[in-house]
C-alpha cells in the first residue's frame, strides 16, 4: 500500500511538472519554437544522401520491392500529411515544432539536411520524398553501440523516438552481409539482422509531454506506438533470427543480391519489400502523387493483404442451449506484436458474425459493416479491437480541450482503452513497465488469444464469422477533413484528399473467416495450443561441381539449432561427417576435401531437427 501511495504521489508531481511546462509554452511568444533536443545524429552532421537512382542499376529488384512499400512513401502518405497539418495548427499555438519531430522518421534525409523545420512536406524535395531509402538505411548504426560516440556526442537512452545514428559519409556501405564484391567498400554489421534496427522508429512516445525525454528511454514516456516493445516482450524475441522483425517483413530467400558481374547465387538474400499491414495509404498515395511506381505499389498491396491473412487464426463452436444458440469465437494472435498494432488513431479490427436458418436467411448479425455509410453496426454484442488515446483531465484545461478520447495524436497524453490482443509471451507487468498494457480489458499472463461469446435465437442453423481489418475509421477520416478546413498549414488540401481517398479505398478487408453448423448441447472450445516456428533450412549446390580437389557447400538455417551435414557415396554408405554441431542462425560454409576420395558420384545431406535436404556432387580426377 505504501509503495502504491508513493507511486501516486510521484505521478502527481510528474503531471504537475508537465502542466507547468505546457503553460510556459502557451504564454511563449508565438513566433518562438520550443524545439526539443533528442540525442542521435543531428542535422548537418552527415553529408547529403545519395539518390535511390544510384543504387538501382545494380540492385533493381531490391529497389522495385522497396518502391512498392510505405517505407518509400512515408513522407508522401496523405494520411500522415493531413494529420501533420492538424498537429501543426494546434501545436504552433503552443510554440511547439512538433512537425519537425514527425518528419525525422518519415523523411530522415530531409531531417538530417535541416529541411524539416518548415513543418510540412512542402519544404522537402528530391530524395527527401523517398522516405526511408537506401542511403539512410545503409548508413545507419546501432545508436546504443559505443562505436557511435565519435558521431554523436550525447547518449541515446534507448531504441525509439527516431533517435538514429548514421555515419557521416555514404561509404562504406553497411549491411547484414558485408563485402560481397570489390566494387564498393562495405562493412558487415549484425545490427541489420536485429529488431532494434526497426525499433528506432517503431517505439514512439510524445517527447513534448514527457519528462526528461532527452535522457529517458522512449518506452517510459507518454506512449504513441509500442510495436517494438510489444515484440521485445513477446515469445518471438526469444527465437533468435527466426523471430525478428526482419524474419517477417524482410524475408530471406535464395537469389542474387546484385546484378553486378560476378555476383553469386546466395541462400539468404533479404527481401526489401518491408511488407506491413497498411492497405489504405498506398492507394491514397496513388491517388495523390504523380510519378510513383504504380505497378510496384500494387504488388506491395498484394503482399500486405497476404501478410495480414497470416496474422491470426479463428476457431468457432456453436451449440443449442435452451431457446438459444450459443457461439464461442476464439481469435488467436500469430503476430509478434499486438493485433492490430502500429499508429493507434483510427486503426481497428472487429468480428462480423452472421447466423442463418436452414433456408439461408439471416436471423442474427453482429459487426455488420455498411460500405455505403462506412459505419459498423453498434449492436450490443459487437467485438471491436482498438485503442482509444486521449487527453487527460489534468492536461485538457491547459490546452483548452475537453478531456477524454481524442484523435489529435500530438496532444494525447493517456490511453483510455486498449483491448488489442497481445502477442505470445505476454506478461501484464512487463507490458505495464513499457506503458503498453491493456486498458479497460483483461488478458491473463501468457494469453495471446481472445474468446467472445455470442447468443442468438435457436432457429440459427449455420454461423459465419469473419475478422475485418481497417487502417482508418470513418471517424478519423472525417476528423482529418473537418479539422483542416481553413487550416493554413494544410498546404495541399490533404484533409479533403484523405477523405476522398478514404471514401474510395478506406473500407476494411477480411483477414480470416470460418463457418460452422450449430450442434446440440453447450459449445466448448478445445484448450488453446501453443505453436512452434519450424526451423527453415536451405542447402546450396556445391561449387565447383564437378570438382577435383576441394568443393564448397553452403547451407542456411533460420534459427539456432543442431545441424549435421554428412557425405555419402552412391550406395548410401556414410563417408564423412562434415558438420555436427549447435549452430547459430544464418549462413554456414563447409568444404569437401576430394584428395582422399575416388572419382564418382556422392551425395550430401543436411539435417536440422525434423527437416533434411539432399544434393548430389561429382568428383572427377
Amino acid at each position: 500500500m505504501a509503495s502504491r501511495k508513493k507511486f501516486v504521489a510521484a505521478l502527481r508531481v510528474l503531471l504537475f511538472i508537465t502542466v507547468v511546462l505546457l503553460c510556459a509554452a502557451f504564454v511563449w511568444k508565438r513566433e518562438t519554437r520550443l524545439l526539443i533536443f533528442l540525442p542521435g545524429t543531428q542535422p548537418g552532421q552527415a553529408t547529403d544522401a545519395d539518390s535511390v537512382g544510384s543504387c538501382k542499376p545494380c540492385h533493381a529488384s531490391q529497389v522495385r520491392e522497396w518502391s512498392g512499400s510505405m517505407m518509400a512513401h512515408a513522407p508522401r502518405d496523405p494520411l500522415m500529411n493531413a494529420l501533420l497539418a492538424v498537429t501543426t495548427k494546434y501545436t504552433m499555438n503552443l510554440g511547439l515544432d512538433v512537425g519537425e519531430y514527425c518528419l525525422r522518421c518519415h523523411s530522415p534525409s530531409g531531417w538530417l539536411a535541416g529541411r524539416s523545420h518548415e513543418l510540412t512536406v512542402q519544404s522537402l524535395f528530391g530524395n527527401d520524398l523517398d522516405g526511408i531509402h537506401c542511403d539512410f538505411c545503409h548508413r545507419s548504426m546501432d545508436p546504443l553501440h559505443p562505436d557511435t560516440s565519435a558521431i554523436v556526442g550525447d547518449t541515446v537512452p534507448g531504441y525509439g523516438n527516431g533517435m538514429y545514428v548514421v555515419q557521416e559519409y555514404n561509404q562504406p556501405i553497411r549491411g547484414a552481409r558485408g563485402r560481397a564484391t570489390h566494387y564498393v567498400p562495405t562493412v558487415q554489421d549484425r545490427f541489420y539482422r536485429r529488431s532494434e534496427f526497426c525499433g528506432i522508429c517503431h517505439d514512439v512516445s510524445n517527447p513534448y509531454l514527457s519528462q526528461n525525454a532527452r535522457s529517458t528511454a522512449p518506452h517510459l514516456q507518454v506512449p504513441v506506438e509500442r510495436t517494438y516493445s510489444e515484440w521485445k516482450l513477446s515469445w518471438y524475441a526469444t527465437r533468435g533470427e527466426a523471430g525478428t522483425c526482419q524474419s517477417c517483413h524482410m524475408r530471406r530467400s535464395p537469389g542474387y543480391a546484385s546484378s553486378l558481374p560476378g555476383s553469386r547465387y546466395r541462400l539468404d538474400v533479404a527481401s526489401h519489400d518491408f511488407t506491413g499491414g497498411n492497405i489504405f495509404s498506398p492507394r491514397a498515395v496513388l491517388a495523390s502523387w504523380a510519378g510513383v511506381n504504380a505497378a510496384a505499389i500494387r504488388e506491395g498491396l498484394e503482399r500486405s493483404t497476404a501478410i495480414l491473412r497470416k496474422a491470426a487464426t479463428l476457431e468457432i463452436v456453436a451449440g443449442r442451449v435452451g431457446d438459444s444458440v450459443v457461439v464461442l469465437v476464439r481469435l488467436t494472435n500469430l503476430a509478434g506484436h499486438k493485433l492490430p498494432t502500429g499508429f493507434p488513431e483510427g486503426r481497428r479490427m472487429w468480428l462480423s458474425v452472421v447466423g442463418r436458418n436452414r433456408n439461408g436467411e439471416i436471423v442474427f448479425e453482429s459487426g455488420r459493416y455498411d460500405s455505403s455509410s462506412g459505419e459498423i453496426g453498434r449492436d450490443t454484442q459487437l467485438k471491436l479491437y482498438e485503442t482509444k488515446p486521449g487527453v487527460s483531465f489534468t492536461l485538457a484545461p491547459v490546452l483548452g480541450l475537453q478531456p477524454g478520447p481524442s484523435l489529435n495524436a500530438a496532444l494525447n497524453d493517456t490511453i483510455y482503452f486498449d483491448n488489442r490482443i497481445p502477442p505470445r509471451g505476454f506478461r501484464v507487468e512487463a507490458f505495464r513497465e513499457h506503458r503498453a498494457e491493456p486498458v479497460g480489458y483483461h488478458y491473463e499472463d501468457g494469453q495471446y488469444w481472445d474468446v467472445t461469446k455470442y447468443t442468438m435465437s435457436r432457429e440459427a442453423h449455420a454461423v459465419e464469422v469473419s475478422l475485418f481489418y481497417q487502417v482508418a475509421s470513418k471517424e478519423f477520416a472525417e476528423f482529418l477533413r473537418d479539422e483542416n478546413v481553413g487550416n493554413p498549414y494544410d498546404w495541399n488540401d490533404w484533409g479533403a484528399k484523405v477523405y476522398q481517398a478514404w471514401r474510395a479505398y478506406g473500407g476494411p478487408i477480411p483477414i480470416v473467416d470460418q463457418a460452422i453448423v450449430a450442434q446440440d448441447g453447450p459449445p466448448q472450445l478445445p484448450p488453446a495450443a501453443d505453436f512452434e516456428l519450424p526451423v527453415q533450412i536451405r542447402l546450396a549446390q556445391n561449387y565447383p561441381n564437378p570438382f577435383n580437389s576441394v568443393s564448397t557447400i553452403e547451407f542456411w538455417i533460420s534459427d539456432a539449432a543442431r545441424a549435421s551435414l554428412i557425405l555419402y557415396d552412391i550406395t548410401g554408405r556414410k563417408i564423412e561427417t562434415l558438420v555436427d554441431a549447435e549452430l547459430p542462425a544464418g549462413l554456414h560454409i563447409s568444404r569437401v576435401d576430394g584428395s582422399r576420395l575416388s572419382s564418382g558420384t556422392y551425395f550430401y545431406r543436411l539435417s536440422v531437427e525434423k527437416r533434411s535436404q539432399v544434393k548430389k556432387l561429382l568428383l572427377l580426377r
